[in-house]
């Protein structure tokens, strides 16, 4: 079980939309930003909600674009501006996914937040496809240990990581699009923190 982030980095380097997905304080981001770091492919950062406000001096450099969205109307607005910024082969880490429409989930699925959360994904994945690009969908986790917004993800996701931290380590278990386990890895915390100094 105890995988390098190089053998991590090389599955989600295919095109494709990732879900990194856990609970809170699980080293999603921060493994995201590394295998950014990592990768040294130009990486676009979207932000939302507590998400804006991450700071890396490392990774925000000139290579790499920052977007912040603080409402749905400005998530929107970043997803139709993600087209034209986007060079093939990039790296798009959207983190926070859901969580400017998140207290409002708990209505139906008809209901027109579940709707939105659909339109964003469905950009995710075109933009995924059409420019070669690698998407990781940064989310948390919901009922029955499935990302929140499965279903809304189910139709887009190539594949996920379920991140579990420990007090010294993070496993992140890889599974295939049913949720069914692959396989894990293992990554120090120690390390993830030492990359984003």
């Amino acid at each position: 079980m105890h995988y390098s982030l190089k053998h991590l980095l090389k599955i989600i380097s295919r095109p494709g939309l990732y879900i990194f997905y856990g609970r809170p304080n699980s080293f999603k981001t921060k493994t995201a930003i590394t295998l950014a770091l990592r990768s040294k492919r130009k990486t676009i950062y979207v932000g939302l909600a507590k998400h804006s406000f991450i700071t890396c001096p490392r990774f925000f450099n000139s290579q790499n674009r920052f977007f912040k969205a603080l409402n749905f109307r400005e998530e929107i607005a970043t997803l139709l501006e993600l087209e034209a910024v986007v060079d093939e082969r990039s790296l798009i880490i959207y983190d926070g996914f859901g969580s400017l429409v998140l207290p409002l989930y708990a209505y139906q699925r008809t209901h027109a937040i579940y709707s939105a959360s659909m339109l964003a994904a469905a950009f995710l994945h075109q933009i995924a496809d059409t420019r070669k690009s690698s998407v990781v969908v940064i989310t948390g986790e919901g009922a029955r240990g499935r990302p929140l917004f499965y279903a809304v993800l189910r139709p887009y996701a190539h594949s996920y990581f379920h991140f579990l931290r420990g007090e010294d380590l993070v496993k992140i278990e890889f599974k295939g699009p049913g949720l069914s386990t692959i396989t894990a890895f293992s990554a120090e915390t120690s390390v993830l923190l030492a990359d984003l100094e």
